[in-house]
């Protein structure tokens, strides 16, 4: 069965909790997290082992698996609803809804309807009633990513964290606390389009994407937060990473 974007897990309470996931392991990810109660970073550890035993099993087994591949190829091409397809963020019902609403409105509109821009940290972003379940996420600014890294560097190197620590108290105190925050419900972020975000250059595996969130963490060791805001709205803005993208491949930053 395919599987993309990003999964989160409805508890039996209907309350919803976050994944936190990354290198392309959400679904398995999501499996580990809500039949454990490990760790983060054994949870991390299980997701991946986990996706290494199906792609396994799978490979091993061939013969198994075929008919249940031919009938779900066969149902993606004669059912474009994709019914038992999985899919993360926003589906296909949410995008129609979505779609319908659009229609006729201005822009800005849209953006009041939608609350989009909106900042707050992610628990209060998450917890927002949005008009359009799955089509408005919470993206980190700066990402989660470059914030959890910069908390590694600064564990790595205690004269540096010491410095820091003592020139940036505020940002030193937020930025070590996401070690027992992993979800970086604390942090800051600003509603997006689900599909905005996914085009955003902050997010994602892509290489450009890993090398603007490694800008942001050596950014974040300035202590500058004013660049740091800066950069990381130009990178979260779905316009301006496409720009970035264009002008990569065709040199023009060079």
């Amino acid at each position: 069965m395919p599987q993309s974007g990003h999964i989160d897990i409805i508890r039996p309470d209907g309350s919803r909790e976050t994944v936190d996931s990354s290198n392309q392991n959400c679904l398995f990810h999501a499996v580990i997290q809500a039949t454990t109660n490990d760790p983060n970073d054994v949870v991390q550890q299980k997701a991946v082992e986990l996706r290494r035993k199906v792609s396994e099993e799978i490979l091993s087994k061939p013969h198994k698996y075929v008919e249940a591949v031919k009938i779900q190829n066969m149902f993606n091409y004669t059912n474009r609803s994709n019914k038992f397809k999985i899919e993360a963020g926003a589906n296909e019902e949410q995008k129609k809804a979505f779609s319908e609403y659009a229609k006729g409105k201005n822009i800005q509109h849209i953006i009041n309807y939608y609350r989009l821009g909106d900042a707050g940290t992610y628990k209060n972003l998450l917890n927002m009633e949005k008009a359009t379940p799955g089509v408005v996420e919470a993206d980190h600014i700066p990402p989660k990513d470059s914030v959890n890294k910069f908390r590694e560097f600064l564990k790595n190197n205690p004269a540096e964290k010491l410095l820091f620590g003592e020139k940036h108290k505020e940002l030193y105190k937020l930025v070590m606390s996401t070690e027992n925050d992993k979800l970086g419900k604390q942090l800051i972020c600003m509603n997006a389009l689900h599909w905005d975000h996914q085009r955003a250059l902050t997010s994602g595996n892509s290489a450009e994407s890993k090398a603007s969130r490694h800008l942001l963490t050596e950014t974040l060791t300035t202590g500058d937060m004013e660049k740091v805001l800066k950069q990381s709205l130009i990178l979260a803005h779905p316009e301006s990473s496409d720009k970035i993208r264009r002008c990569l491949g065709t040199s023009c930053l060079s």
